[in-house]
């Protein structure tokens, strides 16, 4: 790459990771457990005994509205604590937890949790990053959603898909993971039929091409139009 990306970007990406996560001084290696893919960990409104972390995988963290639409907040990836706020605060999880891929969890007990905040120095430092990472992203999802139109949204999540899992030439990428219109509308907040609308307008201008079933982006700096 030959520029910089801003901090919108970097800093604001829903795919949610902590790399530099020490799991031998977390001392929870009894806790592991493997969950697999589309598998729930936790119902929003519900109350849990456990806070999570997450060693291997990618869980998405989402909310459901009565009429069954789905919104999704993030998707946590290595290093983050999830289902933590509902253990601090005691109320129930405000959200949803379903894994996307096969994925391997540290589950917590919430009373061992809430003791080693005190006691551990490198849980205090993670719950701090987690917590610091999820409010800037639902931050920046409310910006997107109160002004950005469809084609920046989808413009925006594209880019930051990018740099958390692609491959880069220059300024082209391979995306690495692929990923469905309508999981791209529950992140944005628009419909399927919006983000097609967007992807095929993007296809016939060569912005992105198809290849294996992967999207690949022929220029990023397109995507900043």
């Amino acid at each position: 790459m030959d520029y910089d990306y801003d901090y919108d970007i970097k800093d604001y990406s829903p795919w949610i990771r902590v790399d530099d996560v020490n799991f031998e001084k977390l001392n929870y290696d009894e806790f592991k457990r493997t969950f697999k893919k589309n598998e729930i960990i936790y119902l929003q409104s519900s109350i849990v005994d456990y806070v999570y972390i997450m060693m291997e995988g990618r869980v998405r963290i989402f909310v459901t509205s009565k009429d069954g639409s789905e919104q999704c907040l993030c998707i946590v990836e290595r290093g983050v604590l999830f289902g933590d706020l509902a253990a601090i605060d005691g109320l129930p999880n405000y959200a949803g937890a379903i894994c996307i891929v096969d994925s391997i969890v540290l589950r917590v007990p919430k009373e061992r949790f809430l003791s080693d905040l005190i006691a551990n120095p490198s849980l205090n430092s993670l719950v701090l990053d987690s917590f610091a990472k999820k409010v800037r992203v639902l931050s920046n999802n409310l910006t997107n959603l109160n002004f950005a139109d469809a084609s920046s949204r989808v413009k925006s999540y594209l880019l930051k898909f990018a740099f958390a899992h692609g491959d880069f030439l220059d300024n082209k990428c391979c995306l690495r993971e692929k990923f469905t219109h309508q999981e791209m509308a529950n992140l944005t907040g628009l419909s399927r039929v919006a983000v097609s609308n967007v992807m095929s307008e993007m296809l016939s201008k060569k912005i992105l091409e198809k290849k294996g079933g992967l999207i690949v982006i022929n220029d990023i700096h397109k995507l900043y139009t």
